[in-house]
This record gives C-alpha cells, sequence and structure tokens, in this order.
C-alpha cells in the first residue's frame, strides 16, 4: 500500500508511540494502572496525599480541608472554599462490586430524594476508568450552608482493587459554571 510522506511519517509516529507505550506498560507489571506522570502544581496549589487510603490530588492552597474517617477502609476528605461553600471531597470505602458500573447502579441517589441527573457515563482519568454522573440536588440536601437553589453535582467514581473513590464537585447550579475549570483542574489530577 502506499501511502503519502505525510501520512507515511503520521503512522510512522501512531506506530513508535504505540510501541513506546506498550514496553512501558509491560516494564510497569501488575501496577501499570497506577502509573501516572505527574505534572508541577500550578501556582497557588498543593497536594493532598492519602498514604493511608493511597490516593492524591491537588487543590487550592487557600481552600479548608477536613477529613473524617469511617471505621477501617474508609473516610471522606472535603476541601472547600470558606467564603462561599462551594467543594469537592474524595470518598474512599470497601465495596462489593468489582465494576465501577455495578456500584454506581446500586448507589444512586434516587430521584424521589430530589436529584435531577443531567448525564451520565463512562470516563477515563489519568488511564484510570471510572464512571461519571451530573445531577442537580435542592441546596437542603447538603449540610454546608448554600444559598437556597439547586446544586450542581459532578462525581466520578472508580472501582480499584475492593474499594471504591467517589470525587465530588459541587457548587450552586447557576455558579458552576465559574468553577468548571478549576474542577477540571481537581478532577484531572486525582491518581489512585
Amino acid at each position: 500500500m502506499y501511502l503519502p510522506a505525510s501520512r507515511w511519517l503520521a503512522a510512522l509516529c501512531l506506530l513508535t508511540s504505540v510501541l513506546t507505550s506498550l514496553t512501558f506498560l509491560g516494564a510497569c507489571g501488575a501496577n501499570r494502572e497506577s502509573q501516572t506522570v505527574r505534572s508541577a502544581l500550578p501556582e497557588g496549589w498543593k497536594r493532598h496525599q492519602s498514604t493511608r487510603h493511597g490516593y492524591s490530588v491537588d487543590y487550592p492552597a487557600d481552600w479548608a480541608i477536613e477529613a473524617i474517617e469511617k471505621g477501617a477502609s474508609g473516610g471522606i476528605t472535603q476541601f472547600y472554599e470558606r467564603k462561599t461553600g462551594v467543594s469537592f471531597a474524595v470518598a474512599v470505602g470497601p465495596t462489593q462490586e468489582t465494576s465501577v458500573k455495578a456500584y454506581v447502579d446500586s448507589n444512586k441517589v434516587s430521584v424521589k430524594e430530589g436529584a435531577t441527573y443531567l448525564r451520565e457515563g463512562p470516563i477515563i482519568i489519568n488511564g484510570r476508568q471510572g464512571y461519571e454522573l451530573v445531577l442537580t440536588l435542592p441546596s437542603q440536601f447538603f449540610g454546608r450552608a448554600f444559598k437556597p437553589g439547586n446544586l450542581q453535582n459532578r462525581q466520578i467514581a472508580f472501582v480499584v482493587q475492593g474499594k471504591v473513590y467517589v470525587v465530588t464537585t459541587t457548587a450552586l447550579q447557576d455558579e458552576y459554571p465559574n468553577y468548571n475549570e478549576l474542577f477540571e483542574k481537581v478532577i484531572n489530577s486525582f491518581t489512585v
């Protein structure tokens, strides 16, 4: 088969990338899913490393942190902006489910509790398969003081070796777009 020079070069680059990736992944053995190259922290950000639960996530340095441990194998760490209550959290707990979709299906907030699902589906973050739910909830659903109105909530769940990790971002629905870039940085920094 004849390929023009530009296509041939592109095909060669793609093949080289695939072979390099396969070689790297083969060298990493069983832990290849958790191997992630971390970029430098953006200015004004910190990295939270949970050695107990085996994850890390980046967050704005001026945000408050509250960690609550639940039993021997679970807990939640919440990061929030003091003046607005805008937040994200990482929850970790044991699960019997072996797939993230099965976990999500068995743990969804029901519509009768006031949840409206905007979208859901599989997502890959740092090479790890997850499942994303984006929904709105009445602000009374959360204990933290928000102004009355609907909250937008984005949850991304990962099931890894008998544990579930759920990263949740939350803001008032009309203010959520103002935090979208920040939330994307947080989510894309999460590694297990």
